[in-house]
């Protein structure tokens, strides 16, 4: 299915805008799944069977639980926005995850529910979240249940909030594992219980116990605001000084990041390129359009 929009749907139990029934499979690709509801679960999308959804956004539906997306089959979500969904009775306002289930080049951002807001990683769910945004979630960025795993690689996770340690940035109440990922201005901490670091990770407190190599604690990002800096989906800048310019690991990083953008670049000047910490790479706003167009408007932008 491609170049839609799904809108004003409603479903007695799952998958309010679309529902892919357990023998089934899709790849949704170019859709926008908007204002829907369901009875039970996954207001905007509900996927049993295998799912690819490309390029697409997911916002203003509501559910019990998944307020936008309910996964309990093997799906992938790449270089979409999951933005300002509600899980009206638990978990998971942008995303609950009850199979296996990876997020690539993504944001999820603006959702809403009482446990995980953006994210809840249920029982013996599996759940990958690559390069990616998560960001501005009330109720907490990423809830990590009992017997569930997940993984944040190359993520910014930033100003999620909550009432309590329940609501969190990350709430792990099993495993979860960082690497090179942004942690910043998630309230009331970054990470409620431990999470197992592996390394090149930056939090701006101490609540994550970041032990792996390269981690740095209580060091301020310096993140600019949730925008539109390119690409298809929004993300937080790193300005020029940021500590998680350059800073990545220099053995292990994604050749695009969230955006698109080439990874490694020398973000400090220092002659050696290496990648930087989260889902961002930092770019010289002198540098912007690579000079391949001439254009100066770049620099008009930056000069007095």
């Amino acid at each position: 299915m491609r170049d839609a929009v799904v809108t004003m749907n409603n479903a007695e139990i799952m998958g309010g805008g679309i529902y892919i029934e357990c023998e089934a499979g899709a790849v949704l690709e170019d859709l926008v799944i908007t204002g829907n509801t369901a009875g039970e679960r996954g207001g905007g999308l509900a996927a049993c069977g295998w799912t690819r959804l490309v390029d697409s956004s997911v916002s203003q539906n509501s559910a019990p639980w998944g307020g936008g997306v309910a996964i309990n089959g093997h799906v992938r979500i790449e270089a979409s926005t999951i933005a300002d969904n509600t899980a009206t009775e638990f978990g998971g306002g942008g995303v609950v995850n009850q199979g296996w289930s990876i997020v690539v080049d993504s944001a999820i951002h603006g959702n809403t529910a009482s446990l995980g807001g953006g994210l809840a990683n249920m029982q013996w769910a599996n759940l990958l979240v690559e390069n990616s945004t998560v960001s501005g979630n009330d109720g907490g960025g990423l809830f990590n249940d009992f017997l569930a795993v997940a993984g944040l690689d190359g993520c910014t996770v930033a100003d999620n909030s909550g009432i309590d340690t329940e609501h969190s940035g990350v709430m792990n109440w099993d495993s979860v594992s960082l690497h090179s990922t942004v942690l910043a201005g998630n309230m009331p901490f970054n990470c409620a219980n431990r999470v197992t670091s592996y390394g090149y990770n930056l939090e701006d407190g101490t609540g994550c116990g970041l032990d792996g190599p390269g981690d740095l604690s209580d060091t301020d990002p310096m993140l600019g605001p949730l925008a539109d800096n390119g690409g298809p989906t929004l993300t937080h800048a790193l300005p020029a000084g940021s500590p998680a310019i350059d800073h990545g690991d220099p053995a292990a990083f994604f050749a695009v990041d969230q955006r698109g953008m080439d990874r490694p670049a020398d973000g400090d000047f220092d002659g050696v390129s290496v990648a930087d910490v989260g889902s961002v790479e930092f770019v010289d706003p002198i540098f912007a359009d690579g000079f391949e167009t001439g254009d100066a408007t770049v620099w008009g932008s930056i000069s007095p």
